[in-house]
């Protein structure tokens, strides 16, 4: 989780130029994506915390709210809330498969180790 959102972090202000290509942005629209980046950088000292995925979800909406400064902040939004949705996905699925005890790691092999 810390990597896609290091990950993150680094492409939402690679943006930047291409949002102020057709016009300079306001003080505010810098601020905005500088803050969302910081808040990415910042979540990834709380990854292991209970409630990170609700802050990380909150982030993703924040990221494709940026729509209205620029619609290519937008669509990188859209794209990082399908990753994550992808990545909490199969983190769910893994915990479920863990929980009933149908890993392959944790099915009986008929052979013996030594």
């Amino acid at each position: 989780m810390s990597g896609t959102l290091l990950l993150q972090a680094i492409t939402v202000p690679l943006g930047l130029p291409v949002a102020s290509a057709a016009e300079p942005l306001a003080w505010w629209e810098i601020a905005l994506v500088l803050a969302l980046t910081l808040a990415l950088i910042a979540t990834c000292a709380v990854v292991k915390k209970p409630w990170v995925v609700p802050l990380i979800i909150g982030l993703q909406i924040v990221n494709i709210a940026c729509w209205f400064v620029h619609p290519a902040l937008g669509v990188m939004g859209l794209i990082y809330g399908i990753a994550w949705w992808t990545l909490l996905h199969f983190r769910n699925e893994y915990r479920r498969r863990l929980a009933e005890g149908s890993l392959p790691s944790q099915r009986e092999s008929g052979s013996t180790r030594n």
